[in-house]
């Protein structure tokens, strides 16, 4: 399930069941929130595992979780989401066919009518042949976290940071691993 907490001064609430539009008999998590705090993505096991949204309502609740529009999920597994801080880039993990191989990060834009456009796989700049996976875009918009297990590491999934170069032909600086700790 996924809870909420707050933080008063220097404490932390005690953390509170975020309600049943949310959360069901089943695995919910929690995937990220919008920088405005207004949207939650989340992943469900449905479809082999796809995101899903639910808005917060003026009451503060939140909507029962929608599955993101257009072809954003596939009937293969999409596991992890970062939204922009406008809001109008998403950046998520998915293993459809058209990567590089295992889980790849794909990104999508919204459009002036806000929809979705198709996915676009990062390219061998970012991902490689086995898995990528836990995109962060920083506030910044321009500078990507991720974690890799096909990238030279010290084992595992490392976590790399890479800057965009030219957003227009989708290039990306080579992948810094962040190293210990």
């Amino acid at each position: 399930d996924v809870f909420t907490t707050k933080k008063v001064g220097t404490n932390w609430s005690v953390a509170k069941n975020i309600g049943t539009s949310v959360n069901t008999k089943f695995n919910d998590s929690n995937l990220a929130l919008s920088a405005d705090s207004k949207t939650l993505f989340l992943y469900k096991d449905e479809g082999n595992g796809d995101i899903y949204f639910s808005d917060r309502q003026p009451d503060g609740s939140w909507s029962m979780p929608k599955s993101l529009p257009g072809a954003i999920n596939s009937s293969y597994r999409e596991s992890s989401i970062s939204v922009s801080r406008d809001g109008k880039t998403i950046y998520f993990a998915s293993e459809r066919p058209g990567g590089l191989g295992g889980s790849d990060i794909f990104v999508c834009t919204k459009d002036a009518r806000g929809e979705w456009s198709n996915p676009k796989n990062l390219g061998p700049g970012i991902n490689t042949d086995l898995d990528e996976d836990a995109p962060f875009i920083d506030y910044d918009g321009q500078t990507l976290f991720f974690s890799s297990h096909g990238r030279k590491g010290m084992g595992g999934y490392d976590i790399f940071k890479s800057k965009l170069t030219n957003a227009a032909k989708n290039e990306w600086s080579e992948p810094e691993n962040l190293g210990y700790p």
